[in-house]
């Protein structure tokens, strides 16, 4: 891998545009997984890979947001998911990379309510009924085994993706970025207001971070 993993970005700029599905969902996923391997130790997060893959979070929030929006305002799940997932990854790193995503990030993206929304919440009852059934019965596992990294996040509906990046923002372990992410309305508020139509576990660990987090 390049310093900086420079070879990874050079192939975001060129395919990010033409081929931001084929091309851009795989390699944003692959970001996301290299960035969720965090020290194990404070002597380890000064080594040479963590300081690279800091560095390259660093590089995603300050000049390659407008690319990221460009997956979050696609329409597709799937991009929906991966530029979700790259900044959950980005954010659940450290706290200062946390503020680093929410300086970055537009909260004013009409997308928003949109993706925090449960899939079938809007339509036909009866589609919805079988849609939110099927949902909790498929996902509930999978939000489940989340904990342990074996699911898929780009196949996860986009609610689910959604919260888990409010998430990695509110539980950053930086006290003085609890009340700037909660006066965002458009994030954790979209959190809340969906939650009962959450499978168990999902609803479970946001209400857990309401509890350790907001209420503690």
């Amino acid at each position: 891998m390049s310093p900086g993993f420079a070879d990874l970005l050079s192939l975001w700029d060129a395919h990010h545009l033409n081929n931001a599905q084929r091309v851009g969902v795989p390699l944003l996923a692959l970001l996301a997984d290299m960035l969720r391997v965090k020290p194990a130790a404070a002597a380890e997060a000064q080594g040479f890979v963590h300081l690279q893959l800091d560095g390259v979070a660093r590089a995603l929030c300050q000049r390659r947001m407008r690319a990221v929006y460009s997956h979050l305002t696609s329409g597709v799940r799937t991009r929906h998911n991966a530029g979700l997932t790259l900044l959950a990854a980005i954010a659940g790193r450290n706290a200062a990379l946390a503020w680093e995503v929410f300086r970055a990030f537009d909260f004013s993206l009409k997308e928003l309510p949109v993706l925090a929304t449960p899939r079938g919440a809007v339509g036909d009852k009866n589609k919805k009924s079988k849609s939110s059934s099927s949902k909790r019965r498929v996902l509930t596992s999978n939000a489940t085994s989340n904990a342990t990294s074996n699911v898929d996040d780009i196949s996860l509906p986009s609610r689910h993706v959604f919260v888990a990046f409010a998430l990695a923002l509110l539980e950053s372990g930086d006290k003085t970025l609890t009340r700037p992410v909660l006066a965002q309305k458009a994030l954790f508020g979209n959190v809340l207001r969906h939650v009962a139509s959450d499978p168990p576990a999902l609803a479970a660990r946001a209400l857990r971070a309401l509890r350790d987090v907001v209420l503690a």
